[in-house]
């Protein structure tokens, strides 16, 4: 099996737990303060990593206190650090409130940088598909990335809208999408760009940008897909969301996708995939921070990949 490439970042989750937002100029205090490995990307390869997919943590690591915590623990998990940026690496603060939703507060560094050069070295020919998210496109105001991605031949590219998607520069979004990328998000992010509530709706203007499957997560209601047949007709899948109870909504998406990925690279359908990747996700939601431990993961009892190859 070939390589899944994974472009973003590894940040540090200062994860604090309060009954509800504060409002501006109150003083509360906290329920929880914890400090966990988390990035978009670093979320999405864990997933990858769990179910033994072939994969790459593109992930520059920066300077300072953060960029120390994040390589000693990537150094834990036998991650190579893809590159060293000579600058501050920033964290997420993670604000939950006691029903689990999440609010986060980016401080972004080292981990957002991306620089083609980086990437001479890796043999394409041995990667299938890409990861990239929509937060690395805001940031990389230049372009970088889309116009690495556009000399990329006969992979297929998923692409984490995420919540920021309004912020990126709207030519750089355009191009991509002309790319045919999958795209992934949340129906919260699926509103604020189609300006849709309803996810079928949402899905069927996405992959007119696309003419590509579109996944719509919608929490407890499972997710929608939006799935292009090889004669390019759609069809439209429901796929029911696992019972669990809620700790905290960090990662989910990001388990999700990572889910979905190396499902369908196992050669699973997309509505199967979607629903192995809502276990995934499900049990991301029953913990506190994004990632699960092995011991979490194997107690899901769901498919790995066995070939490794």
């Amino acid at each position: 099996m070939k390589q899944t490439l994974v472009i973003g970042s590894t940040v540090a989750d200062i994860i604090i737990g309060i009954k509800n937002l504060p409002v501006s100029g109150s003083d509360t205090n906290t329920e929880s303060h914890d400090i966990k490995l988390g990035g978009c990307a670093f979320n999405v390869s864990e997933v990858l990593r769990h179910i033994s997919i072939p994969y790459l943590l593109c992930s520059p690591v920066g300077t300072g206190p953060y960029g120390e915590f994040v390589l000693k623990e990537c150094k834990k998990k036998g991650i190579d650090c893809f590159h060293h940026v000579d600058e501050p690496n920033g964290c997420c603060y993670c604000f939950v409130e006691e029903g689990g939703e999440r609010t986060f507060v980016s401080h972004h560094g080292a981990e957002y940088s991306f620089d083609p050069a980086w990437f001479e070295s890796i043999d394409m020919s041995n990667v299938d598909s890409i990861y990239v998210c929509g937060l690395e496109l805001e940031v990389d105001t230049e372009g970088k990335i889309v116009t690495w991605l556009e000399n990329q031949k006969n992979v297929d590219i998923y692409f984490a809208c995420s919540s920021r998607i309004n912020f990126v520069n709207p030519e750089h979004v355009n191009r991509l999408l002309r790319l045919h990328p999958i795209l992934h998000l949340s129906d919260k992010e699926a509103e604020l760009y189609t300006g849709k509530m309803n996810p079928a709706e949402s899905a069927e203007i996405l992959s007119g940008y696309t003419d590509n499957t579109v996944i719509i997560t919608s929490g407890v209601r499972g997710c929608y897909c939006r799935e292009r047949q090889p004669d390019g007709a759609f069809v439209s899948i429901g796929v029911p969301a696992v019972n669990t109870v809620v700790k905290d909504t960090i990662g989910a998406g990001d388990a999700h996708i990572g889910a979905y990925i190396a499902y369908r690279k196992m050669g699973y359908s997309v509505s199967n995939a979607a629903l192995l990747a809502n276990t995934v996700s499900g049990a991301v939601v029953s913990i506190s921070g994004a990632n699960l431990s092995d011991e979490q993961f194997a107690a899901l009892n769901i498919p790995v990949n066995i070939t490794k190859k």
